[in-house]
């Protein structure tokens, strides 16, 4: 990052600013999205926790805080503690896009539950951005990532680099799908949504019209 601002041009002599730079984005973007992570992970633990054992949902205190927290860390901490932390990096890339498309997915059917269709256009247009990119990424960290020493050996696919990879590998790819599949399923099931509310906007329209009519 650092090297690409610099070679801008007037913006040569700025290569210590440009690095520090970098250094504070990371460290900020990456502690902050942990941080979320984690809150967000631990909140999830809790609720279907609740669902699975109703006894957890009147557990209350710091105790519950404390043991979902910890779970939740130990979750993303194991690939940091069997790998480094570049094992988790390609994952958090493409799970921050695939938060970034549920935010427009969510953005759409707002405008669309709100009788504003005709502004769709603005959330829906980024959310095919996002979702060619987050798919696209996903596969390609498959092969790129966590199972290229696989292929490099001499695997002649991905299913066979796959059950060559050791038990990291494997979970990081297996996580990685779940992420795409996440992303797929949540816009399908949105599109069906707005298919569904416009047949029915539809016939609305058609029936006070047909009422007007007579």
């Amino acid at each position: 990052m650092a090297h690409i601002f610099s070679s801008l041009p007037f913006l040569r002599g700025l290569m210590a600013f440009w690095y520090h730079f970098a250094i504070m984005f990371e460290a900020l973007f990456v502690l902050t999205l942990i941080d979320a992570g984690t809150r967000v992970t631990r909140y999830m633990l809790q609720e279907v926790g609740g669902m699975a054992v109703p006894a957890l949902r009147a557990w209350k205190g710091l105790a519950p805080s404390v043991v979902f927290s910890a779970l939740a860390v130990a979750g993303w901490g194991y690939f940091v503690w069997t790998g480094t932390v570049s094992s988790i990096w390609p994952m958090l890339g493409v799970a921050n896009q695939l938060l970034a498309a549920f935010a427009l997915t969510i953005g759409t059917s707002v405008l669309i539950n709100m009788g504003k269709a005709r502004y769709a256009w603005c959330t829906l247009v980024p959310l095919a951005f996002m979702c060619v990119n987050t798919l696209t990424a996903g596969w390609l960290n498959l092969g790129v990532n966590y199972l290229s020493p696989q292929l490099a050996a001499g695997a002649p696919d991905l299913w066979r680099a796959f059950l060559a990879a050791p038990a990291p590998a494997k979970l990081q790819s297996v996580v990685t799908l779940v992420i795409m599949a996440l992303l797929v399923v949540v816009v399908v099931d949105s599109v069906l949504h707005w298919a569904r509310l416009a047949r029915r906007r539809s016939g609305t329209r058609q029936t006070a019209e047909a009422l007007a009519a007579s």
